[in-house]
């Protein structure tokens, strides 16, 4: 009896093998209920290329996912800041200009890679994020990380993925006025986002501070009128000139997050006739002076 069994058992994992294999994951062409499933076998590389790329040719840059597994799978088509979005190698995020609209993932945003083939783009909207890289040489990657939906009817690859790293070219930072000026440093420290420093009538008041790309900008104020909007890179100085005052150098040396978006100023004023007066920080700034009942 015994021996019947082994033999009706090996007849049927033999037509098993023969038919479907028995094993693996399911093809991802399937139709199955809304349901996003991330597959157990799959082997996807994300390649960024090429490895090197100056700054003015950003888009020409490729993105492409490959299919190193042995079975078809699915994947949502890259969608700039949908589904993947700009690093730099320490895990900063690039910043934006603007955000698309992102829609929810559908059947036909789905696209099948087969075996040992990859599916490749050109990375768009490099105008909404080139302006705001960091000055100098730097190491970008790619995050690829589509979500769940509910809205397919098609299996699909879920997760995250991270490239590899490539370098582009830039200009460094630089003194935005070539002329220096001498005179006495009347503050060299902290300002943090919102505060603003105040000498003679003038408020240099913080408005933004990027961590991750490096600068700060601030709107310079001459009573309740501003004069001028300043944005500067770690390692830049920016002199400001105005009437009935002597001339300022405001140079930013870092940033860092401490509870807030902070930056390390250093703020210079020329040796002149002009009286001086060194008001400090102001927490609050311009607003806090002018708009306060």
């Amino acid at each position: 009896m015994d021996y019947k069994i082994s033999i009706v058992y090996v007849a049927f994992v033999s037509m098993c093998l023969l038919v479907s294999g028995c094993s693996g994951p399911e093809i991802t062409t399937e139709i199955t209920a809304n349901h996003a499933l991330s597959y157990k076998y799959a082997n996807l590389t994300l390649t960024l290329a090429p490895e090197t790329v100056h700054v003015s040719e950003l888009s020409n840059l490729q993105l492409s996912l490959k299919n190193e597994g042995e079975y078809p799978i699915n994947v949502d088509r890259f969608r700039h800041q949908c589904n993947y979005k700009i690093m730099y190698a320490d895990g900063w995020d690039v910043e934006y200009e603007s955000m698309p609209m992102c829609l929810p993932i559908r059947d036909d945003s789905l696209i099948e890679i087969m075996p040992g083939e990859s599916y490749t783009v050109n990375v768009d909207d490099a105008g909404h994020w080139q302006g705001q890289l960091r000055k100098g040489n730097q190491s970008i990657a790619v995050v690829y990380y589509p979500s769940d939906s509910s809205y397919t009817t098609h299996k699909f690859w879920t997760g995250k993925l991270r490239s590899n790293n490539i370098s582009y070219i830039s200009e460094g930072v630089k003194n935005e006025s070539q002329e220096t000026i001498e005179g006495n440093v009347i503050f060299n420290g902290t300002i943090q986002v919102g505060d603003g420093y105040l000498v003679n009538d003038l408020i240099f008041n913080v408005n933004y501070v990027s961590v991750g790309t490096k600068y700060a900008t601030i709107a310079v104020y001459q009573g309740e009128e501003r004069i001028e909007e300043i944005k500067i890179y770690e390692g830049e100085t920016h002199i400001v000139y105005s009437e009935n005052n002597p001339r300022i150098a405001l140079k930013l040396i870092d940033t860092f997050e401490g509870g807030s978006s902070s930056g390390n100023f250093s703020i210079t004023v020329e040796n002149s006739n002009l009286p001086v007066h060194d008001g400090g920080i102001i927490d609050g700034g311009f607003y806090a002076m002018y708009l306060n009942d």
